[in-house]
């Protein structure tokens, strides 16, 4: 099944929203692969390119991309290496406090 990303959310991938409207049609399409269908798509935010790697390693379907524009695919890829911005914690810098 081929899903066309800029009929479901629009020319503009912006938010995290507008990836879990993407997904929650996915989930409806009855067949397990889909292809999305990034023709026509003019930007994509970073927040949506991580909920779209979030959603789509949760997701039990098979999800692909086609006709993917370059704009897309370097933020894409650019989601996809970027660590987390985790820091450890410093336990000398922690204080105690008590609240009555």
């Amino acid at each position: 099944m081929i899903l066309k990303v800029s009929q479901v959310v629009g020319p503009d991938l912006a938010t995290r929203n507008g990836c879990d409207n993407l997904f929650k049609q996915i989930q409806q399409i009855q067949d397990v692969k889909v292809t999305l269908d990034f023709s026509g798509i003019s930007s994509i935010s970073r927040s949506f390119a991580h909920e779209y790697f979030v959603k789509k390693n949760m997701s039990i379907k098979t999800v692909s991309e086609t006709h993917v524009p370059l704009s897309v695919k370097q933020m894409l890829e650019f989601v996809k290496k970027k660590p987390s911005k985790k820091k450890p914690v410093e336990s000398n810098k922690l204080k105690s406090v008590t609240i009555p």
